[in-house]
């Protein structure tokens, strides 16, 4: 049985990765370069988390790390609520 809490962690980071991915490339093509590079070494960064996270996890070692890798992405997932429900009550 799959448990929320095991899927949550590797679907908010990758996620995270495609989405800095795009905005990497939008930027890129509006010839922000240097803010596109910055973009991708953060979408790089997040990569290494998520094959951290499945190497440690599936390994069965390192649950300080698993632990916070998973604050991490909790504390994406909560921000990313936050701004979504209160866009969501603005009315136009």
């Amino acid at each position: 049985m799959i448990r929320v809490n095991d899927v949550r962690t590797p679907v908010v980071l990758f996620a995270s990765m495609t989405i800095c991915y795009v905005v990497s490339g939008v930027l890129s093509a509006f010839t922000l370069d240097l803010v596109s590079s910055l973009v991708q070494i953060l979408a790089y960064c997040i990569l290494a988390l998520l094959v951290s996270w499945l190497l440690l996890r599936y390994g069965n070692a390192g649950d300080d790390v698993i632990s916070a890798i998973d604050g991490i992405a909790d504390f994406l997932l909560a921000t990313v609520s936050v701004i979504y429900n209160d866009a969501s009550h603005v009315n136009i």
